[in-house]
């Protein structure tokens, strides 16, 4: 064969190697490929999911933020109602039902919020700490006209108190005594266990703990 045979079929060999490393080349970059786009998949599941776990927490923490502000919105307003009770005896006459009154529509405003966020444990807590501001309200007038009529005739040592001991029944809830007070014990109790109720949902709440 001469030369330009030699030629001829080199260059017909040629085009097998040719067509290969061309394969090879397209395949190696079509496997780039691949990887990258499924390392690509990789990184946007595992972000979705990091996504996903930060919605989650932070949906979490954005419903304890609100149950706690609700908590302490709640038991603001009961405080105030209980003291507003405790004082009402030294208010004048005609100031006391304006008074009671707008507490007691302050802590009946607060209250609806928990119903519809809080855990049943923390709900039951706050129901019967409400139970306990009705209770004030209900008595706290005739209370406050019997704790001043009292302390009145005790002031001026009058016999005459032993006439306002003997007034129609719940004595010791509509006066208590002055060692001790049935009535507002039993709220400040339910006041401690609405707070000990909080703390154990939301342990880092922001809820004062102090007594009233």
């Amino acid at each position: 064969m001469d030369m330009a045979g030699l030629g001829a079929l080199a260059a017909v060999l040629s085009i097998p190697a040719a067509l290969v490393t061309a394969w090879w080349s397209k395949r190696s970059s079509e496997r780039a490929a691949d990887a990258a786009i499924a390392a690509g998949r990789r990184q946007a599941d595992a972000s979705l999911e990091v996504a996903h776990v930060q919605g989650r927490t932070e949906g979490l923490t954005w419903h304890r933020t609100r149950i706690d502000a609700a908590a302490a919105e709640f038991l603001r307003a009961s405080d105030a109602l209980i003291r507003t009770v405790k004082q009402l005896p030294g208010v004048a006459h005609e100031e006391r039902h304006p008074l009671l009154f707008e507490h007691a529509n302050a802590v009946g405003g607060a209250y609806p919020a928990l119903e519809l966020i809080a855990p049943v444990d923390l709900l039951a807590s706050a129901r019967a700490l409400r139970m306990q501001c009705l209770r004030l309200e209900r008595l706290a007038l005739d209370r406050a006209v019997l704790r001043a009529a009292l302390a009145a005739l005790e002031a001026e040592r009058s016999p005459g108190s032993a006439e306002v001991e003997r007034c129609p029944a719940a004595w010791a809830e509509l006066v208590g005594g002055w060692v001790r007070d049935p009535l507002m014990e039993r709220a400040e109790s339910a006041r401690e266990a609405f707070v000990a109720a909080v703390r154990a949902a939301i342990p880092e709440s922001t809820t004062p703990t102090s007594p009233v």
